[in-house]
């Protein structure tokens, strides 16, 4: 999921947040820790800056499927 403006913890937090809502409502499930990324330098006006945060995954395998 990708955001802009300033990374604060209470941004990263709601992020987070909804991505993992959206990873728990679909076919995917966390196989590890989330990341947070950003891209662009300190001096960036922060409606430019660009940030993400990226959690590896897997297709949830169903019972009975091989």
């Amino acid at each position: 999921i990708s955001y802009s403006w300033f990374n604060s913890d209470s941004k990263r937090e709601e992020k987070l947040a909804e991505l993992q809502t959206a990873l728990a409502r679909s076919e995917w499930e966390a196989t590890g820790e989330p990341r947070f990324l950003g891209y662009d330098p300190p001096f960036t006006l922060p409606p430019f800056r660009r940030h993400e945060i990226v959690i590896p995954v897997r297709r949830k395998t169903s019972a009975g499927k091989f």
